[in-house]
């Protein structure tokens, strides 16, 4: 059975929006009961802990129809690569020319929210990296 850890870090997506994932770190938990930080929110919500297809499960925004639902599954970590770790391998750069890559990519992405160019700051991980905007969350 795949259970919540305090400390670590889960992802849910909304159901309507592919783009929009919710980051939520387990401050504290029960035999039932997590407690989550929304990342981005100053709240933290208690919510109940369910099981099924062997793991836990919980709605930390409330259950409704279309309301996302958090698992164990979905540790942080282990949503995907690191843009690190993808242009290592990928692109054959070394740690030091990926971190570097990476450091030009966020010096660029601060410019561009400087500016107000929403537009170009959404698609500075296809700029830089070829990747999608899921990647965005590494370079804030």
């Amino acid at each position: 059975m795949k259970e919540f850890g305090v400390g670590k870090t889960y992802w849910m997506r909304s159901v309507c929006d592919y783009n929009c994932i919710w980051y939520c770190m387990v401050v504290t938990r029960t035999e039932k009961s997590v407690t989550l930080k929304i990342e981005g929110d100053r709240t933290v919500v208690r919510c109940k802990v369910t099981e099924w297809d062997d793991s836990e499960h919980c709605s930390p925004l409330g259950k409704y129809s279309m309301a996302p639902v958090l698992s164990a599954e979905n540790e942080r970590n282990k949503m995907r690569e690191e843009i690190k770790e993808i242009l290592m391998r990928r692109d054959g750069m070394s740690e030091m020319e990926a971190l570097k890559k990476i450091a030009a990519a966020k010096d660029q992405f601060q410019e561009y929210l400087i500016e107000d160019d929403i537009d170009s700051a959404d698609y500075i991980c296809e700029e830089f990296f070829g990747l999608e905007p899921d990647y965005i969350f590494e370079l804030m």
